[in-house]
């Protein structure tokens, strides 16, 4: 094994193995005659920790410095080599940046999203969701959910507005440039829109 691949199999085992690993790097280093017994107990300790065996290297990421992975809204744990190393969260910092939550049908998506808006609920913040499918409902059961608004869609009392109906106190100038801001947007979003507003003789 080059030197090279033996300090990487290292980085990976050390978050496992600890010191050991260190251990093993110095004994490699400093006495030549137990290289091949150190590279040795690294690979059968890589075989038995991370599942590398002889078959062929899978791809594992190192974990995270804790520092890196802390927060105040937790939402679980970093795991390697099949065991738990720090929690995992959400820092103050993060919230108004945007997140994507990706996965395969059943991966955890939507109780990613459940622990996030309980992490929000336990800490007061405001917060909406757009939850065509009903999953966040039973939320509004929770003690800390007593301000929590739920506006059902296509219901009598669901948020709704007519977007060519203006707020009331505007001018007729103010008026005029509502509409056709409103107009603009609801043309332009498809490619005809175009067409209709040169035709039209609208600026936009």
């Amino acid at each position: 094994m080059r030197q090279d691949d033996f300090n990487n199999l290292l980085a990976k085992l050390r978050p496992a193995i600890g010191e050991i690993a260190d251990t093993l790097w110095l004994t490699s280093l400093l006495d030549p005659t137990q290289q091949k017994n150190a590279h040795a107990v690294a690979q059968a300790l890589s075989a038995e920790l991370l599942g590398q065996g002889y078959i062929g290297e899978h791809i594992l990421l190192e974990p995270p410095p804790n520092e890196n992975a802390a927060g105040e809204y937790k939402l679980g744990h970093v795991v390697y080599a099949g065991k738990p190393v720090c929690p995992f969260a959400l820092r103050e910092e993060d919230l108004p940046q945007h997140i994507a939550i990706l996965g395969r049908s059943g991966a955890g998506k939507t109780n990613v999203g459940y622990l996030v808006v309980s992490n929000l609920l336990e800490k007061r913040k405001p917060f909406m969701v757009l939850d065509w499918r009903r999953n966040y409902r039973h939320l509004a059961r929770r003690s800390e959910a007593k301000d929590l608004i739920v506006l059902p869609v296509g219901e009598p009392e669901s948020l709704c507005f007519n977007p060519l109906d203006p707020p009331p106190g505007l001018t007729a100038n103010q008026r005029d440039a509502y509409l056709r801001d409103v107009i603009s947007v609801l043309c332009t979003t498809y490619l005809p829109g175009h067409h209709l507003l040169s035709t039209r003789g609208v600026e936009y």
